[in-house]
């Protein structure tokens, strides 16, 4: 199914199931986030740090969506989520950045979104608040939506 909708200033053409690029180091955060993507009918990347974000988004595949998380080994997710806008910014589109963290503390969210996030979910959540969240920013993108 050809599904089709506006990131920034770029219109983008998913042939398949839009794709989540997931940015975390813990191998049992990395499985729950890929088992719930999965769920709602998303192909999924994983990779565990900035420098593998930033790779796999320079060899040009575009996401519907990344989930970051904000404590990563070498630069964190804040970062990395800036180079991450420098590199659209040259190439004229947006794609959704996330911040999934266990952090809590006043003010985190007004610093992931001053990075350049566009959303923020704390550590433990749902999966129906993951399926909001992901229907939030990926409006009919395929996935299964309604589905529980």
């Amino acid at each position: 199914m050809d599904v089709k909708w506006s990131l920034g200033l770029a219109s983008v053409v998913f042939m398949e199931k839009p794709a989540i690029l997931v940015v975390e180091d813990h191998v049992i955060e990395q499985k729950l986030l890929f088992l719930l993507a999965k769920k709602y009918g998303y192909d999924v990347q994983i990779v565990s740090s900035s420098e593998e974000a930033l790779t796999e988004l320079e060899k040009g595949r575009l996401y519907a969506l990344i989930l970051m998380d904000w404590k990563l080994p070498g630069s964190d997710g804040l970062t990395c989520t800036q180079r991450i806008r420098e590199l659209e910014r040259d190439k004229g589109y947006h794609t959704p950045i996330v911040a999934i963290t266990g952090r809590a503390m006043d003010g985190d969210k007004k610093k992931c979104l001053g990075a350049g996030m566009d959303d923020y979910m704390s550590k433990p959540f749902t999966a129906e608040e993951f399926r909001e969240m992901i229907c939030r920013w990926i409006p009919d993108g395929g996935g299964k939506h309604a589905s529980h």
